[in-house]
């Protein structure tokens, strides 16, 4: 994790570097959550898909997210993930947990 922040370092006054390290998770999380469904359908077969990765691995909604990190979003301005996206203090926990759990998955597969 400490070489993805390095690689995507963020300026505090700057919102692009906000918004490209957001990005870059992201990337990496979807990339990683592919590579554990590819090599849990090797493994388990047909019965591993989207909804036992996301069990196996603990990943919590973004919901949880929002209310942890004590975002000052209001709740009816965040209905997608999208939106959970655009608030970066929520998107980078959530994402950093996702990488987190989704690497310690795979290396148990």
């Amino acid at each position: 994790m400490a070489k993805l922040k390095e690689l995507m370092p963020v300026h505090k006054t700057d919102s692009n570097t906000w918004k490209a390290r957001v990005e870059g998770l992201f990337e990496v999380s979807e990339m990683l959550f592919q590579a554990v469904l590819d090599k849990g359908q090797q493994k388990h077969g047909e019965e591993w898909n989207r909804s036992r990765v996301v069990l196996e691995s603990k990943m919590r909604p973004f919901s949880y997210y929002h209310w942890v990190v004590g975002s000052r979003e209001p709740v009816n301005n965040v209905l997608t993930r999208d939106d959970y996206l655009n608030d970066p203090t929520t998107a980078l926990v959530k994402l950093e947990d996702d990488i987190l759990s989704l690497a310690r998955l795979f290396l148990t597969l």
